[in-house]
């Protein structure tokens, strides 16, 4: 089958998009090794839209697949979680007890478990091994899909935590969230933010565009023109840009020059951390530098109307 060498959106179906760069070929998808499934890939941006996102993917039912033998271990929760804290400040702020709350894509029940039964709680994964893990730590109830829910279900608040961008077209399902969210309630969304100066700068070697299992890399820009467009019953009620890791000047100063190797020759700057690694004791990993030196993630909170 030929592959079109430029896409169309996924999202709004332009035709306009423009080609930022080719992607690394991975291997490894959610902690397992995939070798034989993953297509190498370029990334895209909407000029309409403004969404940036993967292309060539697989198919919805070959990534049902990859995720049903994720490792659980894959995506480490931390009391630490910044987006986790502002989700409770959040809560606090606006549903003050006995809210009614869906995590979709609540992995192992870390931040079911941290919110507490104050809340009534309710998860969505996928993934059986992390669902039970869920359920046994958070004593939360947890579901495989969204169409699985009780008929008529909805909520006070609906959660999307790191997501959305495994989703080629991320509006479906903010749309289908947004369903289950009862009028006045709210859906937060937290992901990797396209918008944040170092994605700009670095392209398609942006650290965040490394993983195969992100599909669709969302702005401010891209939610705003999908709420005006598809005339969604919601608003932006508040957005905050927000890193995962801080670090010390010094450790800024060598992770900023590590990240400009990597930005000028990735194969030079993954056999140095290797290195590095080695030198310190410990395993070494492919991962590309840049988390946390900017605040290049962001928090959507969206307030669904009458």
């Amino acid at each position: 089958m030929r592959i079109a060498a430029t896409p169309r959106c996924p999202s709004c179906e332009a035709r306009e998009v423009r080609k930022v760069g080719a992607l690394p070929h991975v291997t490894v998808f959610a902690g397992r090794n995939a070798a034989d499934a993953l297509p190498a890939s370029s990334l895209f941006r909407c000029v309409a839209c403004g969404l940036a996102f993967r292309h060539p993917i697989l198919t919805s039912s070959a990534y049902d697949s990859l995720y049903g033998k994720a490792d659980p271990a894959a995506w480490p929760g931390g009391p630490d979680r910044v987006d986790w804290a502002l989700i409770e400040g959040f809560l606090a702020r606006n549903f003050p007890a006995g809210a009614n709350l869906l995590d979709f894509g609540c992995h192992t029940g870390g931040l079911l478990q941290r919110i507490g039964p104050r809340h009534a709680r309710t998860g969505i994964e996928v993934n059986e091994n992390a669902a039970q893990v869920a359920r046994e730590k958070a004593g939360a109830e947890v579901f495989p899909s969204l169409e699985s829910l009780p008929l008529g279900k909805r909520f006070d608040l609906v959660t999307a935590v790191d997501v959305v961008e495994h989703f080629a077209d991320p509006g479906r399902v903010i749309a289908a969230l947004l369903e289950v969210v009862k009028p006045g309630g709210a859906l937060i969304i937290t992901t990797g933010d396209a918008d944040a100066w170092l994605g700009r700068i670095t392209g398609s070697r942006w650290w965040y565009c490394y993983y195969p299992e992100h599909l669709a890399f969302l702005s401010e820009q891209w939610i705003r023109h999908w709420l005006r467009t598809t005339a969604q019953r919601a608003r932006v009620a508040e957005v905050r840009r927000f890193r995962y890791v801080r670090r010390g000047p010094l450790r800024f100063v060598r992770h900023a020059a590590f990240t400009l190797i990597y930005h000028l020759a990735p194969d030079t700057c993954a056999w140095l951390l290797r290195r590095v690694k080695r030198g310190r004791g410990r395993e070494s990993g492919a991962e590309p530098p840049g988390s946390g030196l900017t605040k290049d993630h962001v928090f959507f909170a969206l307030r669904k109307t009458a």
